[in-house]
């Protein structure tokens, strides 16, 4: 199962449901300020979920891959993206829309207060926010209206005073993906062999050029 298989939408034919109790979740760290993918235990809801994908049309069943007793110590619910994403696009997005007091906003889900301290502090190094936490005009409004990472959006609008918006246009694109190269699982030695002849000195961001 993936986590397509937890979503309302109804596949028919599906008989048989395969429970691996793992997922992919995208998750922030702080401490770091990177964000990515990790591959977690499933929480007790979203695997009951994907159980109920089989037999939505007719007789069905699930087969999880692990015990009765894992299933138990298992989370009850899979924590809110909320509680686990970087927060400066939400907090960007709730001042455009006038929200200036955003650490008394009511969240459904309210975020880690590390979190949002430090997504105050990067959108204030940034040039997006004032001394006040007020946003910034023009560059606070029009980092705004990119649906992008703040420090992307930040690199676009600069790009320009720098004359590289091509260059800067291709590196951000490609940034949106997990990865620019293929590796087949069956030629990894090679592929990385071929992946070296594009790198250069000065950094992985050159490279994607």
């Amino acid at each position: 199962a993936t986590n397509v298989a937890e979503t309302s939408i109804t596949i028919s034919g599906i008989v048989y449901v395969i429970d691996c109790g793992f997922v992919k979740l995208r998750a922030y760290n702080p401490r770091t300020a990177i964000e990515c993918l990790v591959v977690v235990p499933v929480s007790q809801a979203s695997a009951n979920q994907r159980a109920g994908r089989g037999g939505r049309s007719r007789s069905g069943k699930c087969y999880r891959l692990y015990t009765e007793e894992a299933f138990d110590k298992l989370p009850q619910s899979t924590v809110p993206e909320m509680q686990r994403s970087n927060l400066a696009p939400v907090i960007l997005q709730l001042k455009a829309l006038g929200i200036d007091n955003v650490l008394r906003f009511h969240f459904m889900s309210p975020p880690p207060a590390q979190s949002m301290v430090q997504a105050l502090e990067l959108l204030y190094a940034l040039g997006g926010l004032d001394k006040d936490c007020r946003l910034t005009e023009p560059l606070g409004m029009r980092i705004a209206e990119f649906p992008l990472n703040p420090m992307f959006a930040k690199m676009l609008l600069e790009s320009g005073n720098f004359g590289c918006s091509q260059e800067i246009l291709s590196i951000a694109a490609m940034m949106q993906i997990q990865n620019i190269f293929v590796v087949p699982s069956n030629q990894k030695s090679q592929a990385i062999r071929v992946h070296r002849k594009f790198a250069v000195e000065e950094g992985d961001h050159l490279t994607m050029l």
